[in-house]
């Protein structure tokens, strides 16, 4: 008879916390949807901002870019010129670039695609990264030779929308 009394007694206390863990679990849950809905909110507010900021740059850069074409057309191409033209073409393709890559990541926040990848040899991607820091080396007058010595042709994946070739572009 004692065995059944304490039976009984340890299945009431297994049922009163079984009955506390679901309500601690019920509020913990209500928290986590809130808390998702709050994020949602703002990774919307985020991406309306990176689309709005991006689409607001562009418009005042296209003109800018064009602006300077059409000065860089006009001009003699002296040393002077011709080596400010190739800053020029390096900053806006990084301008370009910077402002793409923020209208991606509003794509990515709502899960669209996100570029294509395809195959890409690594040797070539490396090879435009050192002549970027060179060109950027030259540009600062930091004066450091940048280079990639020993590299072996190799392959991965990437957003060939992303990787610049070694002609430019």
């Amino acid at each position: 008879m004692r065995t059944h009394l304490e039976l009984a007694c340890l299945r009431q206390e297994l049922e009163c916390h079984n009955a506390r863990l679901e309500k601690r679990v019920s509020h913990r849950t209500w928290e986590l949807a809130e808390a998702h809905a709050r994020l949602a909110i703002l990774d919307q507010a985020k991406s309306d901002f990176l689309n709005l900021i991006s689409h607001q740059i562009r418009t005042p850069l296209n003109g800018v870019c064009g602006a300077t074409e059409l000065l860089l057309m006009t001009h003699d191409q002296d040393p002077n010129t011709a080596s400010y033209a190739q800053w020029y073409k390096t900053s806006r393709r990084s301008l370009l670039t910077l402002i793409d890559d923020a209208l991606l990541m509003t794509q990515v926040g709502v899960g669209a695609a996100a570029g294509s990848l395809s195959s890409c040899g690594l040797g070539e991607m490396l090879h435009c990264a050192c002549v970027a820091a060179q060109q950027f080396s030259l540009w600062t007058r930091w004066g450091r030779r940048v280079r990639a010595p020993g590299l072996q042709a190799g392959g991965f994946a990437g957003d060939v929308g992303r990787v610049p070739s070694p002609g430019g572009g």
